[in-house]
This record gives structure tokens, sequence and C-alpha cells, in this order.
């Protein structure tokens, strides 16, 4: 899973967090899953105790050129958005989610439309509330 950009403010715990109660529920290991988070984090650091869990199946990245980006969602099985309280808007991520063809995992409010485009119109993926891992 990749989630790359700027966050703006957006919580990236409730995908942390997620990502850390399915693998572990699971069973799965680093060859099975990963997250990786591309760009500035607005500040926001993961917990040691959660990063030292997750192990290798976390990679925290600094920005990184275009390029390099489109080469890191290339290896990606899903994209991950986290929509936090924009619920008036449509980030550019969505549509870059939806060109690479993978599966797009949105973290957003419940009743946001971007839900019911993503799940019902498209099909192109699943919604989970971005406020609750």
């Amino acid at each position: 899973i990749v989630h790359g950009g700027n966050l703006y403010g957006r919580p990236l715990m409730p995908l942390v967090e997620g990502f850390a109660r399915w693998v572990e529920s699971r069973c799965l290991g680093v060859d099975d899953a990963r997250l990786v988070v591309v760009g500035n984090l607005d500040g926001q650091q993961v917990p040691s105790d959660l990063a030292d869990r997750l192990g290798e199946r976390l990679t925290i990245a600094p920005w990184m050129s275009y390029d390099a980006y489109q080469e890191v969602l290339g290896s990606a099985s899903c994209m991950a958005i986290i929509q936090g309280d924009f619920d008036l808007c449509i980030p550019g991520k969505f549509y870059e989610g939806l060109a690479t063809g993978k599966p797009i995992l949105l973290l957003a409010n419940p009743h946001h439309e971007l839900v019911a485009i993503l799940e019902n119109d498209l099909g192109a993926g699943a919604a989970a509330d971005g406020r609750d891992p």
C-alpha cells in the first residue's frame, strides 16, 4: 500500500494503526504486506512502539521526484488516500489513483460523496472511516 504526497494536516495515524491491526490479525510478514508513506508528514510521527511492531513492513520516505514516486506507486498493489476533514473537495490523488488501475483505499468521513463514487459508482476500491483505525 502506498500513500504519497503531503498530508496538509490530514491524520496519518489511522492509516498506520489500521495497517498494523490488519497485518497483525492476519500474521502477514514483510513479503506479504508493506505500507510506504512518501512525502511531508507535517510534523506527524509514527510512535516508536508502533514502528517497531511493523518493522520493515513500514517505510517512511521523504519527498521524491514525480518519476521516482511513479516507480514506487507502480510497484504497489494499492494506493491509499487520506481525505481528512476536506469534505468539499476531491483530491487530485484520487484521479491519479484511478489512472493506475489499482485499487484505492480511501480514508474518509463515511458520508463523503467520494466514498459512494469510489465504492458504488466506480467499484475502484474500498473506504474506511478515516477517524477510526
